[in-house]
């Protein structure tokens, strides 16, 4: 069998080191687990206060007793992020080099979460490391996933997506200019939503996701007015028949959406970590991240996350 490296890939407080402990521990053989946050403690004077003076040195310490375990032929865990490439992708060869099968492993839970983990740890990171790894932790993980050095890439998702609540205008149908009658903003006698257009990359993707049966779709959207919202009834019906009616919810006014998204979830007695908003309005998307540390995308990364 080969000789095995694993990468731990992810932010400061994705509970990277927890899920080694539960679900990678137990199920690997042998092997040596090298941590640069727990090689700071070994530093005679170190204090949360100047943690960020040992950052380079531990994990210089941790490199270098990666390489020596490497040069034994030993298994490794290699937990340190991984986003700070420049010290990751001459491990990657370092290992390559001496024969080890490669693995990375994506922890991903979201910035906001990490944010909130790490107010309440005792030994906190500095907030700025945090959201400088957040800015370029995507276009780092590609990197990885398209590496001649890594052999085998899997994501440990926080948030699973099971429920996906799609909003309407932007999303499924093509966003229009408000209706305006005889030189006014007029929602009831303008049959507005009942003829916009349909998205099609949209539709196609969603089209799929109906016919999985670990998803189920639901419709979130703004209705200003009932007859706005029998209108959409009629759109949906004909564009998205698949969607159940009882799985269409529709609130007055975009600004209370992130609210009732949260307030959907008692109703219905879902687990937030299932769940997913798909967004146009980022607005939208950050409050109901920040406000209620929960998973909202934007239509964008929902074409890319899920495109045919």
């Amino acid at each position: 069998m080969n000789k095995v490296a694993m990468f731990m890939f992810g932010l400061p407080c994705s509970g990277k080191s927890t899920w080694y402990e539960q679900s990678m521990k137990p199920a690997l053989p042998p092997h040596k687990y090298i941590n640069a946050d727990d090689i700071k403690f070994e530093f005679h004077d170190y204090r949360e206060e100047n943690e960020s003076m040992y950052a380079n040195e531990a994990i210089q310490m941790a490199e270098d007793r990666a390489k020596a375990a490497f040069d034994k032929g030993e298994n490794v865990v290699f937990d340190a992020g991984a986003i700070n490439g420049k010290y990751t992708n001459g491990l990657l060869q370092y290992a390559k080099n001496k024969g080890y099968y490669v693995s990375m492993i994506f922890v991903n839970t979201p910035y906001e979460i990490c944010m909130e983990r790490n107010s309440k740890r005792k030994r906190k990171v500095p907030e700025q490391m945090i959201l400088d790894k957040e800015i370029k932790k995507i276009s780092t993980w590609q990197g990885y996933t398209k590496s001649k050095l890594v052999d085998h890439w899997m994501e440990i998702p926080y948030f699973t997506e099971e429920h996906l609540f799609l909003d309407m205008d932007g999303v499924l149908a093509v966003q229009s200019d408000l209706p305006v009658v005889n030189g006014k903003i007029d929602f009831v006698n303008s049959n507005h939503f009942r003829h916009l257009g349909v998205v099609p990359q949209t539709a196609a993707i969603v089209n799929e996701l109906s016919k999985n049966p670990k998803k189920t779709l639901y419709i979130l959207s703004a209705a200003p007015t009932s007859i706005s919202a029998r209108e959409k009834f009629s759109w949906l019906k004909e564009h998205f028949p698949f969607i159940k009616v009882e799985n269409i919810f529709f609130v007055n006014s975009g600004k209370y959406k992130a609210e009732m998204f949260s307030d959907l979830h008692k109703r219905l007695k879902l687990d937030p970590r299932t769940t997913c908003l798909v967004e146009d309005t980022h607005e939208t998307i950050k409050e109901v991240r920040r406000t209620y540390k929960m998973h909202s995308i934007h239509v964008s990364e929902f074409l890319q996350k899920y495109s045919l």
